[in-house]
């Protein structure tokens, strides 16, 4: 009996796999076929669908944008131009400290160059009184040279009377000559008091000569006097001071570096695409490209803006684009290094969206001050306004003209932040009002099929 059971517990063992091998199988072949899927028929390929834009005309004015930092129009470095000891200081004779023009800085002791101008001015009064005193020689030189005229008329009527009795034998030969003597005695009398005037004359030139000099040291003197107070020659901020109160200079020394700041200048870079527009404007290249007679290396004097951001207002200066920089591309950043003149760096405006701030006050254009440059161009003619998606690489506009892709190329594109702009003159097909493809494609081949966008 015992034996009988354990023969149908191994028969049920191995029925259960069995069963579950059959329903594996079962399920397999009911389930695993692949189901039938129909085949499409290929009409064959489908032109792709695109967004579109419209050419519009630009007749606006192009802002050219360039970083620059405002830096002095000039630095000045006073020297001292006598030798002395330094006897004064200002108390704003500082580094920082704002000056203006004319302000007093230092002062040399004066009291060298004081005995020098009185001393100058002792020998000026004694050449006026050696010349005067010449004068009056003179004067009394010419009173002796009428009274021996009048002699010399007397004596000459003695002789023309001794002649006559010489003739009738009244007189000797001895009293004749006596006469004849008397007569040359008074003109030669005569002609050395002349001598003697004309020499008096020579040495008042002399005199009057030596005087002239003596001026002109006197001159200098004063002028090494003034020299002794040094006061600042622009106005400006104090960038350095090399000398101290009591120090002695020799001539040339320097004394104060200063920095103008009555105006500024702005230290900035142009590529040559933004100098290109530069030069459309200005006139130096014509329409067709060519170069007018006028130079290349000439920066066209173009007003600009200068803005800086303070406390969330735009101040704004207005400003010349004025000149180059060097004389070349910089190596490093290949671009044109150029200057922007400030005439008015105190005249600060706001910008018309900025917000009005109470409390707050402008700043003047200050060195170091990172600004930004804007420089508006016209077009001299009007220009192609496309979308920024409307470009492509190698210059390529996507036209869709009759259901058909034409692809036109454009030269030198202006690229702004919210469109591109061509000059109609760098491209040959594209015109204002041309459909250019604004949606991206996978493959591009000319004349191929596509379908607009119908607009929702």
């Amino acid at each position: 009996m015992s034996s009988k059971r354990s023969i149908l517990q191994q028969a049920a063992r191995g029925a259960v796999p069995l069963a579950i091998l059959a329903a594996g199988i079962g399920g397999f072949l009911v389930f695993g076929q692949r189901p039938h899927i129909p085949q499409r028929v290929d009409s064959g390929p489908r032109a792709p669908i695109v967004r579109t834009a419209r050419v519009e005309s630009f007749k606006d004015a192009i802002i050219l944008e360039v970083e620059g930092v405002a830096v002095p129009y000039r630095q000045v470095t006073l020297s001292a131009e006598i030798a002395g000891r330094i006897t004064q200081k200002d108390p704003k004779c500082r580094a920082g400290s704002y000056v203006e023009r004319d302000d007093f800085l230092l002062r040399i002791d004066p009291t060298d160059y004081e005995l020098e101008v009185r001393r100058l001015q002792s020998e000026l009064q004694q050449a006026d009184e050696d010349i005067q005193a010449v004068e009056i020689d003179i004067t009394n030189v010419e009173s002796l040279i009428e009274l021996a005229k009048e002699s010399l008329v007397l004596q000459q009527r003695e002789l023309a009377r001794r002649k006559v009795l010489y003739k009738k034998k009244a007189v000797s030969e001895s009293e004749l000559d006596e006469g004849q003597r008397l007569e040359l005695s008074s003109r030669n009398s005569l002609q050395s008091l002349r001598n003697q005037v004309t020499s008096l004359r020579q040495r008042t030139q002399t005199l009057a000569a030596a005087r002239e000099l003596v001026n002109v040291n006197l001159e200098r003197a004063r002028v090494d006097l003034q020299r002794t107070h040094i006061v600042s020659p622009v106005s400006g901020s104090i960038v350095e001071v090399l000398v101290e109160q009591d120090n002695y200079v020799a001539k040339g020394g320097p004394l104060v570096r200063l920095s103008e700041t009555s105006r500024m200048e702005i230290q900035c870079s142009l590529g040559v695409d933004q100098l290109y527009w530069l030069w459309l404007q200005a006139g130096i290249l014509s329409p067709d490209e060519t170069a007018s007679p006028r130079t290349l290396l000439e920066l066209p004097q173009t007003p600009v803006t200068v803005a800086f951001a303070f406390e969330g207002i735009e101040c704004q200066w207005d400003g010349v684009l004025s000149r180059f920089e060097g004389n070349g591309l910089d190596r490093q950043t290949r671009m044109v290094p150029c200057r922007v003149r400030v005439d008015e760096p105190t005249q600060v405006k706001t910008h018309a969206d900025s917000p009005r701030k109470a409390g707050i006050s402008l700043p003047a254009l200050l060195t170091g001050m990172y600004v930004t440059v804007r420089i508006p161009v016209q077009p001299s003619v009007p220009m192609l306004s496309l979308p920024p998606a409307a470009l492509h690489p190698g210059g390529q506009v996507w036209v869709l003209r009759d259901g058909k892709l034409c692809i036109e190329l454009v030269d030198r594109p202006r690229i702004e932040k919210d469109r591109v702009l061509v000059r109609p003159s760098m491209t040959q097909g594209l015109q204002i009002g041309d459909e250019v493809i604004v949606s991206p494609l996978p493959h591009v081949v000319r004349g191929m099929s596509v379908i607009r966008e119908t607009p929702r």
